[in-house]
C-alpha cells in the first residue's frame, strides 16, 4: 500500500476532487434560475445538440469579436462560450437518464394511450390558434403565454398535460367563454377533447413523473437547456450586429426541426412551378389580348 502523504498521492487525490471552474460556472448559472425563469426541455434535443456543435465551434473562433460588442445587457463573456460545449454535454447525459427513468418508471405508451395523445396535442392547437390568429392578434403578452404553452417535446406527458390545463382555463375564462363557444371551426369540439382526456392525461403524466430523483433530474435537465439558450441567444445577437454583412454570420445558422426543413424544402420546389404557372398565364393572356386586337382589326 502506497504512503498517502507523499507528494504524488496528495496531488492525485486534489487532482480527484477539484472541480471543474465550467462546470461550476454551470451549477452556478443553473441553481440562480428562478422556478418561472426555467424554460422547456427542446423538442428534438439530442439533434438540437448536435447541431450546437458547429455553432459552439464558429463562437469559439470567433469569441474575441464577439465578446467586444456591447450588448445592452452586458458583453458576452468568454465563460459563456466556454462552457457551452460542458452544457450540452451535461444536456446528454441527463437526456438519457431522463429516458431511462421514464422508462423505469412505466412511462411508455400503449398504441391507445398514444393515439389519446396525438388527439390531445392537436386539439391543443386547434385551440391555441385561435386566440393566436383571432382573439390575441397583436396582443404581445398574450401571445408570449401561447409560444410558452406551445413550446416543449410534443411527446412529454406532463408538459401535455400542464399545456391542457391552461388552454381549458384559458378558453373558459369568464371573458372568453361565450367569444370561444362562438367559433365554427372545430374549437369547441376541440376544447371538449381536452376536457375528456385530461383526467387520463393526468393518470399518464403522474406515472410518467416516476420518484424524486427523476424528477429532479427533469428539472436539472430543463435548467441546463435554459442556460444553454441564454448564452446561444446572447451570442446570436453579438453574431447578428458584428457579422450584419460578413459571410461568417451564415455558420450561425438557428436548428430547424425536419418538420421546418421540409417545408422549405417543399417551398422551394414549388417556386419553379409557380415561376412557370406565372410565366404560362402571362402569355396566355398576351396571346389573348392579340387575339382580340386583330379581331377588332379585321371587323373594322
Amino acid at each position: 500500500m502506497g504512503n498517502e502523504k507523499s507528494p504524488g498521492v496528495k496531488a492525485s487525490k486534489a487532482a480527484k476532487t477539484a472541480v471543474d471552474p465550467l462546470r461550476a460556472r454551470l451549477d452556478s448559472a443553473t441553481s440562480a434560475l428562478g422556478a418561472s425563469d426555467v424554460g422547456k426541455v427542446p423538442w428534438m434535443a439530442d439533434e438540437r445538440a448536435k447541431h450546437l456543435a458547429g455553432f459552439v465551434a464558429a463562437a469559439t473562433r470567433d469569441a474575441s469579436e464577439l465578446c467586444a460588442v456591447a450588448l445592452p445587457e452586458g458583453n458576452v463573456e468568454p465563460w459563456e462560450i466556454a462552457v457551452l460545449p460542458v452544457a450540452i454535454t451535461v444536456a446528454e447525459a441527463l437526456g438519457a437518464l431522463v429516458l431511462a427513468d421514464q422508462v423505469a418508471s412505466g412511462a411508455t405508451l400503449s398504441d391507445a394511450d398514444a393515439k389519446l395523445l396525438g388527439e390531445v396535442r392537436a386539439a391543443q392547437k386547434t385551440v391555441s390558434w385561435a386566440f393566436r390568429r383571432l382573439r390575441y392578434r397583436g396582443q404581445a403578452p398574450k401571445i408570449k403565454e401561447l409560444d410558452a404553452i406551445e413550446a416543449g417535446d410534443p411527446d412529454d406527458l406532463s408538459d401535455a398535460h400542464s399545456d391542457s390545463a391552461r388552454l381549458i382555463a384559458i378558453a373558459n375564462h369568464d371573458e372568453e367563454r361565450a367569444w370561444f363557444a362562438s367559433l365554427a371551426c372545430g374549437e369547441p369540439a376541440a376544447l371538449a377533447v381536452l376536457e375528456k382526456h385530461q383526467p387520463r392525461l393526468g393518470e399518464l403524466a403522474k406515472r410518467a413523473v416516476g420518484v424524486k430523483a427523476a424528477a429532479a433530474r427533469r428539472d436539472q435537465l430543463a435548467r441546463v437547456w435554459t442556460v444553454i439558450g441564454r448564452i446561444e441567444q446572447r451570442v446570436r445577437d453579438a453574431v447578428d450586429y458584428r457579422y450584419r454583412t460578413d459571410p461568417r454570420r451564415a455558420e450561425y445558422k438557428a436548428y430547424e426541426t425536419p418538420s421546418e426543413r421540409k417545408r422549405k424544402a417543399e417551398r422551394k420546389a414549388e417556386r419553379p412551378k409557380k415561376a412557370a404557372a406565372k410565366k404560362a398565364a402571362k402569355a396566355a393572356a398576351e396571346a389573348e389580348k392579340k387575339a382580340v386586337a386583330a379581331a377588332k382589326k379585321k371587323k373594322g
